[in-house]
Formats: structure tokens, sequence, C-alpha cells
């Protein structure tokens, strides 16, 4: 290495006696590109631009230059930072390592995201693993007469000249035939034979490692359709007992012709979204139980409230299906707003099919509020929230109006994102 007034070079492309080889990416000539990325990516210290030098090879001699350049008629100059006062180099120290933090950081967050970024990472990685070829200086401006930290070596790595293996490199780093010769041709006759007999064991390694993957491979194609080596691995599903798989199928079929059956008797001219219940109040008598039993039977298994003037909403689908429910007084109870004291609406006590609690999803699920009884129109909406479990054929439901003994119900069908509207006037003496 050798220290001249304007660049820092590496004589031969040595370091110390050891070799200096740069990465082959796009960041090797192209500093700007690294400092915007860096930009990009949230870095904020104040010395980036003029951090990096920018490396240039020689042809002629193999020697790598390392200049500071920058978009100005200023001619920046290279300081050994051991010649400057204590004051300057702890100065010069603190503030490249605030760039070496924020390039830490970069890294980590890089180094989590799907679409990897391999020469930006080990550009990074070369620079945090601090090589013997990467070396600290002040960067000295004559005209402002002020200092700023500059790295030479940042973009490569070195290796004994004696003992270099050029294969095995990281991703981005491969060489190129040109970068391989000029390395090669930099150490004795023999030490690059070596070099070569050393790779064409490797290459025959991989060789033998890929046939026994692959006949692996075809053992496993021949035995693991058998169901399995000699009873240890089992790998075809267990056959399904046929009388209760046409058991479940049949219950199926009743479920869905009960509520086709119940769309076709319902007529009047309200519609599925739009409906209206005239039916004056009665008061309900104590000890009165709901007379459906299919929603007694969901209430009690989710431990639902019950109460004289209350709607559930029941289908028979994992679809997550919300029930909501608008009161005169314009507040609204639903899955986000679910307590009276907050609504002055009703109580949501039972909200089914979440897709977040995947261990509480049911193929008999039911939502239920109680209501706070006003004069005025009810307005119920059920809507269909789209997700993993959501059918696009549509989803059966029913909705259950109890108000003082009377019961009514409305049947219909939604399809994932959609809501169906109904209302009803509820009439106090």
């Amino acid at each position: 290495m050798k220290f001249e007034r304007h660049q820092i070079k590496f004589e031969k492309g040595l370091v110390d006696g050891q070799l200096f080889v740069c990465l082959e990416n796009r960041f090797k000539e192209n500093v700007d590109e690294l400092v915007t990325t860096l930009r990009n990516l949230g870095c904020t210290a104040g010395d980036l631009e003029l951090f990096f030098a920018t490396p240039q090879s020689s042809v002629n001699d193999k020697s790598i230059s390392w200049i500071i350049d920058a978009d100005s008629t200023t001619t920046f100059e290279f300081k050994d930072i051991g010649t400057l006062s204590d004051e300057d180099r702890i100065d010069i120290e603190a503030r490249a390592a605030i760039v070496f933090s924020e390039i830490s950081g970069i890294l980590e967050q890089v180094a989590n995201l799907k679409n990897l970024d391999k020469e930006l990472i080990e550009t990074l990685s070369s620079i945090r693993a601090d090589q013997p070829g990467s070396k600290l200086f002040a960067g000295f401006d004559p005209v402002n007469g002020c200092y700023f930290p500059v790295l030479v070596g940042w973009n490569g790595e070195v290796a004994d000249r004696n003992s270099v293996d050029l294969g095995l490199r990281g991703a981005g780093a491969q060489y190129s035939a040109d970068t391989a010769g000029e390395a090669i041709d930099s150490f004795p006759q023999d030490s690059a034979t070596a070099i070569v007999e050393r790779n064409t064991e490797y290459t025959w390694l991989w060789l033998l490692w890929l046939v026994v993957f692959l006949l692996i491979l075809w053992i496993a194609y021949l035995v693991l359709p058998a169901c399995g080596v000699r009873g240890i691995l089992q790998t075809c599903p267990e056959r399904e007992n046929t009388i209760s798989s046409l058991q479940l199928k049949r219950d199926v079929l009743l479920e869905n012709l009960q509520l086709e059956g119940n769309i076709c008797q319902y007529s009047g001219s309200e519609t599925d979204e739009e409906a209206t219940l005239n039916e004056p109040i009665k008061p309900i008598e104590e000890g009165m139980v709901i007379p459906d039993t299919e929603l007694n039977n969901r209430l009690e298994r989710e431990g639902g409230e019950t109460s004289s003037f209350m709607v559930s909403l029941m289908w028979n689908t994992k679809e997550d299906l919300d029930l909501m429910v608008k009161c005169p007084n314009g507040k609204s109870v639903n899955y986000e707003n679910k307590g009276l004291a907050m609504n002055q609406c009703g109580d949501l006590d039972i909200d089914a099919n979440v897709a977040g609690n995947r261990s509480a999803i049911t193929t008999e699920p039911i939502e239920n509020i109680n209501l706070s009884s006003m004069h005025g129109s009810y307005e119920i909406a059920v809507k269909s929230q789209e997700n993993g479990n959501s059918s696009q054929v549509g989803t059966q439901f029913q909705v259950v109006v109890l108000n003082s003994g009377k019961t009514e119900k409305f049947d219909g069908e939604i399809k994932p994102g959609e809501t169906k509207v109904f209302r009803f006037e509820n009439r106090v003496e």
C-alpha cells in the first residue's frame, strides 16, 4: 500500500503483503448508487456522501487507486488519522462509528426481506467485517479547512497470496476470467497449479453428492407410493368410513333443503335487503323460552345471553359473517362496538368464526345481540368478511328476531364482501 497526496494506492493489488480482490457487483465502480440505496433504506449519517472512496484499477501493474470522487472543483486530500491532533482524530473516528452503526442496522433490516438484494448484503457485510484492506483516513477539504472520514478497501477481501482459493466464493463475488487470471499471475507457478487441482477435487466432490441425492429421490419415488416402508412410514391416507361419509353428506343436504324451504315460504312486498315487522309488541311472559330448538342449542353451547328483545344470526359454514344492528337513536352495535354502555343500542355477546381465533371456528356458528327497546325503526345488517374460509358460491343464513315473545325469521344468501340489510319497526306503547 502506498500513501500519496491525493490518493491511496494498493500497489500490485497488495495490502500489507496480502492480495486485495474487489467484489464483482454493481457497487464496484458506482459508489453513488450505494449511497443512494443506503439513503433510501433510512441511513441519515451526514458524512455518507464522501465516506466511500472510489477504486480505480490499473491494468498495467494491477494496482488499485482509491480517490475521493465528488462533484466539485475542489481536490480533496487524504490524511493519515495518526497524524491528526487528538481532538480531530477522535472526531473522525466518532463520525465513522455513526456510519458503521447505521450500516449494521440496515444490514439486519435487508437480511430479513423476502427478496434479498444479495449484492447489497455482500457489500455491507464486507464493510462491517472490517477486512485488513479496509482503512479509515481523514479526508481534507482545503477550501473549507475541515476534515471528514473516508474509507478505502471497503468493497473487497484480502487473502494470503500463497494460499488463495479463487473458488467457493459468495454470491455476487464470483471472479471473472480476467480477474482470476490477474490473481494467479501474481503467484508462483506451483501455487497456481495447486489451486487448479484443489478446484478440480471440489468439482468431483459436488458431482458425487449430486449423484447420491438423485439416487435417494429415485428410491423414495419407488417406495413411498407403497404406503410405507414395512409399515414404519405410512404415506397413504386412512380410508373414510363409507357409512359415516354418506350420513354426513345426507345431513348437509337436509340442512340446505331446510334453508331453501324457508326462503321459498317467505313472501310479501319486502325483499331480503329490506323487510318490515309491524306486529305490536307483546309483554314477555315470565319463564318463557325461545321457541327455536336449534337457536336455543347454539346459544346454550356458546354461553349466550337471552332477553325479551334480541336478534340472532345462524349459518352452517366456516364463513365469517358479522351481525350488526342500528337502533332508532342512530347508535349501532357491532363487532367493533359491542357493549351497551358504549353504543347505547345493545350488547353483542357472541362473535363467531373470527379469522384470528382459528380454534373457535365452527360449522354451526351463531351471533347474538340483546337490544335495548326503543320506539322506531331498527336496521339489521349481515356482512360477509372475505378470508380463507370464504366460499364464492354463496352462504345461506337465517336471522331470528325475538320481540316480547314474537319470533320472526329472515332467510337469505350472501357472498364474500356483500352486506344484506333488513329493517323492522318496533312500537313501544
